[in-house]
């Protein structure tokens, strides 16, 4: 079932090239290792599955500080650390 997905997706787009590239690069130079980028995918899928998008948006609607919070540190209102 899967090779059926992958065959009707067609050749991958110049993004893809480039996001293998950047990341063979990064662990090559010892920037991240590929654990460290598969635990932060898995992370971002798992934030994902949970509507944290959603919450984020809902909550910057209604408190007054959240847009702004939001805006400065993204990354801690969803309340994970950086990959890097």
């Amino acid at each position: 079932m899967e090779r059926t997905a992958v065959e009707r997706e067609g050749p991958a787009a110049f993004a893809q090239h480039f996001a293998e590239a950047l990341k063979d690069a990064l662990i090559a130079a010892d920037v991240v290792t590929a654990a460290e980028l598969r635990g932060a995918v898995e992370r971002l899928d798992a934030m994902g599955s949970k509507g944290e998008g959603a919450r984020m948006v809902a909550r910057a609607w209604v408190d007054p500080g959240g847009e702004g919070a939001l805006h400065q540190s993204p990354l801690s209102q969803l309340n994970v650390r950086p990959v890097v």
